[in-house]
């Protein structure tokens, strides 16, 4: 009979190759390796899942210039590393749904630089978001793009009894060194509205974080990008502001202290959201509660019973 062995180790090669043109964004020919290894096990459902991912829309075009023209920048004295590009765009439809990309481009300087950016955390609400990793590769000079490896995380934390919807992307590059480049893109896809909030957007966007950033993006676009509310707030940075868009160069880094305050209080940031002040938030909260914050008649009764002849809210308190 057939020698399973061969066939086994076919399929492996066909997959990993087609795992390192998807991470380059070459879509087109990752499709027919898959294709060829899911011949060998019809019916796998991880197969077909990457299938769909890799046909579900046409191939966007990349956010920002090629790594090319970004390598040549130099790193500030002291960083362990240098986000030569970082690019977060959000596609707003006329539905309310989101299709979020981000593109990150690192070059690792220090030892401490690859213990950070060693691992990517991307993560993502099952049912109600698809995540697609567009490109994830590390490049070092003279040597073939290397792939990471790729795990599933669940992001509930049972020893503090916290469970939560989240689960997470990993990607885990293999022994990244002070040189290297690494560049991660992705896309975050809403399935289905939230029930609660219809048609509702709002995200915060950062503009610095650990290590310095050379340029960094927000924007937002799609139909309802120009009913968007955008908030910057970059105190000491110079940034510039187009419509939708929020571009800024030479972006210090946040250094790292023990105890440190939140990061909505240190970083610079921009906020988008389809809601216009509290006063929108505190409609859609009523809205949302409907009747259920007016008491009952036994409920009423019962709290004019124990208010007394009291008058004002501190003395009834």
């Amino acid at each position: 009979g057939p020698d399973v062995r061969v066939y086994s180790q076919a399929n492996l090669v066909a997959e990993a190759l087609a795992r390192r043109y998807q991470a380059q964004g070459r879509l087109a020919e990752a499709l027919p390796l898959v294709q060829q290894a899911l011949q060998a096990r019809p019916g796998d459902d991880g197969l077909l899942a990457w299938i769909e991912a890799l046909t579900a829309q046409p191939e966007a075009p990349r956010l920002g210039p090629p790594v090319a023209a970004l390598e040549t920048t130099e790193a500030p004295e002291g960083a362990p590393a240098h986000v030569l590009y970082h690019h977060a765009q959000a596609q707003l439809g006329a539905d309310g749904l989101a299709v979020r990309r981000v593109r990150r481009v690192v070059r690792i300087v220090s030892d401490e630089g690859a213990r950070r950016y060693g691992e990517w955390s991307l993560p993502y609400v099952p049912g109600q978001q698809r995540l697609t990793v567009e490109a994830a590769r590390l490049i070092r000079p003279g040597q073939p793009d290397a792939s990471p490896q790729r795990r599933d995380q669940d992001l509930s934390e049972p020893e503090y009894r916290l469970y939560y919807d989240l689960r997470a992307k990993i990607l885990t590059f293999d022994r990244p060194q002070p040189g290297d480049l690494i560049e991660v893109a992705w896309t975050l896809a809403d399935n289905a509205p939230d029930p609660s909030f219809p048609g509702y957007f709002g995200e915060l966007a950062y503009l610095q974080e650990a290590a310095p950033r050379a340029q960094v993006v927000v924007e937002v676009t799609g139909p309802r990008a120009a009913d968007m509310h955008l908030e910057v707030h970059a105190p000491g940075l110079a940034v510039t502001r187009a419509g939708s868009r929020v571009e800024a160069r030479a972006v210090p880094a946040i250094p790292l202290e023990p105890h440190m305050p939140g990061a909505s209080s240190l970083q610079a940031y921009v906020h988008v959201s389809t809601l216009a002040g509290w006063a929108d938030v505190q409609a859609r909260y009523q809205a949302l509660l409907g009747e259920r914050t007016a008491p009952t008649p036994a409920l009423e009764a019962l709290a004019r019973e124990w208010a007394g002849d009291a008058q004002g809210p501190e003395a009834i308190m």
